[in-house]
């Protein structure tokens, strides 16, 4: 009789074990699918804030508001904040804040990020950049024509002439014409 009983009782711990197995995986699939969903929704956030920041970013520096434009990018997670144009956004405040409060520690981060983006030479930069060719402040069109001067995209050619011709600030126009230049000379190197 005791013989069966111990039988029984380990049928039932291997039952239990088997069911407690079974249990562990449904629930760890569940958590692993919900924590995949909630990933999923923490990407599509930030990507939403990345794109207001590229449609709404350059007009808050325009209109002296780099401050925000900060506050929204540090709240983006490290690997995000490396997109291209969030790091022309982000050196660009520092620009703006640099030249209407004259504080070299905005100086000093605008360098790093200018610095960035001159060894890095994406390309995906250029479009950006065109957009500060047309900021009120006459650094950050310099510095703009000089970034794309640097990086060498021929789709900038046509803004970097208009503002070669056209722009009240004669270093802003000398920038722009070295910058003009500059991708010519590229682009006939490379033919």
């Amino acid at each position: 009789m005791s013989n069966i009983f111990f039988k029984l009782k380990k049928i039932y711990s291997i039952s239990l074990t088997f069911l407690t197995l079974i249990l562990t995986l449904i629930v760890g699939t569940l958590h692993f699918a919900i924590a995949d969903d909630a990933l999923q929704d923490f990407r599509e956030d930030h990507q939403q804030v990345i794109g207001y920041l590229v449609e709404k970013g350059p007009l808050m520096i325009y209109e002296n508001r780099p401050e925000k434009v900060l506050q929204i990018i540090k709240k983006l997670p490290y690997k995000m904040r490396l997109d291209t144009n969030i790091q022309i956004l982000e050196g660009f405040s520092y620009l703006k804040l640099w030249t209407l409060y004259k504080d070299a520690k905005h100086k000093d981060e605008w360098y790093g990020t200018r610095t960035n983006i001159i060894y890095t030479k994406r390309k995906d930069a250029t479009l950006m950049l065109v957009t500060f060719l047309k900021d009120g402040e006459p650094w950050l069109r310099l510095y703009a024509a000089e970034l794309l001067g640097l990086i060498g995209d021929s789709r900038a050619l046509k803004e970097l002439e208009r503002v070669e011709k056209n722009d009240e600030n004669h270093r802003v126009r000398r920038y722009a014409s070295w910058a003009y230049k500059q991708i010519i000379e590229r682009k006939h190197l490379a033919e």
